[in-house]
C-alpha cells in the first residue's frame, strides 16, 4: 500500500491508481493496520487518515527516503 490511496473516494479507486485489486489493498491495509495496532485510513469518501495514520505516514515516508 501507498501513502497515495489517502485524498481517493474509496479503495476501488486508490486500486487503480497502484496497479492493483480494491480486494488486495483492502487486505493489505487490514494486515498492516493489525500490525500498527490502529486504524491508519479511515474508509470515507474521500479516504483520510486518522491523527495515528497520518503520523504513520509521515514517519514511513522518512523511513522509504532513506533505502
Amino acid at each position: 500500500m501507498t501513502a497515495g490511496a489517502t485524498g481517493h473516494k474509496n479503495l476501488t479507486a486508490a486500486a487503480a491508481v497502484v496497479g492493483g485489486s480494491s480486494g488486495a489493498l483492502g487486505y493489505q491495509l487490514r494486515g498492516l493496520e493489525k500490525a500498527a495496532g490502529f486504524t491508519i485510513i479511515e474508509r470515507t469518501s474521500p479516504l483520510t487518515p486518522t491523527a495515528a495514520g497520518h503520523a504513520f505516514l509521515i514517519e514511513a515516508r522518512d523511513l522509504l527516503a532513506h533505502l
